[in-house]
């Protein structure tokens, strides 16, 4: 199994930083998903947008937080959360 700086790496991820638009509610729930990234090693810059702006200036994050689902085990959904980066920077370097 890759740790995730293998599995990384062998994305050709070299750390640039990945911009999530988030609405405001969120902020606090994409704040803690940026510190996890980060401990991976994946840098995530935050920008609060309103929902008109969202709808305008969609195509420019490479991410977007719409919401959080919550799970019983707080460790399982962030796990969730960075397969499913992971598998967007995949798709975006591909």
């Amino acid at each position: 199994m890759l740790i995730p700086s293998q599995a990384l790496e062998e994305m050709g991820y070299n750390g640039e930083p990945i911009q999530m638009y988030i609405y405001s509610k969120n902020s606090e729930d994409a704040q803690r998903i940026g510190a996890q990234c980060a401990k991976a090693g994946i840098r995530i810059e935050l920008t609060t947008r309103s929902m008109g702006e969202m709808m305008q200036m969609i195509h420019e994050a490479d991410l977007i937080f719409y919401h959080i689902c919550l799970e019983s085990e707080y460790d399982l959904h962030i796990i969730q959360t960075l397969n499913l980066l992971i598998f967007s920077l995949y798709c975006n370097i591909n």
